[in-house]
């Protein structure tokens, strides 16, 4: 007879019971936010949530938490979208391209392609089309 292993789940229960729950803190966040005239972050909605950063991101990636995943997606998504908002404000834009590239997966680099095309030519050929070509 075999023994059948049972998945326990450790740690903390999560602070929030459903994913609804959890969207309308979000939603609340983002209202204050516009409220108060302040810039929505990742940490400021963790803070909000009264979770830390890392748990917010660990509710995002974990694949129990489908549901959970969806909507902090979707949060972090709109805070993008306001980081990429004030990109175009010349006094704010160096703290928006910061959380961009940190937070969300920008890069910048510039990209060079540098083609090097060898043509086989003796170099009598090339001293023939050379002297041929100038004018004088």
């Amino acid at each position: 007879m075999t023994k059948r292993r049972m998945k326990v789940k450790l740690g903390r229960p999560l602070k929030y019971k459903n994913s609804v729950e959890l969207e309308n803190n979000i939603s609340d966040y983002f209202k204050s936010c516009q409220h108060e005239r302040r810039i929505p972050g990742i940490s400021g909605l963790a803070s909000w949530l009264g979770i830390t950063r890392k748990t917010l991101l660990n509710y995002e990636s974990n694949q129990d938490l489908e549901d959970y995943s969806e909507v902090i997606e979707r949060a972090k998504t709109t805070i993008e979208a306001y980081n990429e908002q004030l990109l175009y404000n010349k006094t704010t834009s160096a703290g928006a391209q910061f959380v961009l590239k940190h937070n969300c997966g920008y890069i910048d680099k510039m990209e060079v392609n540098n083609t090097n095309k060898n043509i086989n030519m003796s170099l009598e050929e090339y001293l023939e089309s050379s002297l041929s070509n100038e004018e004088y």
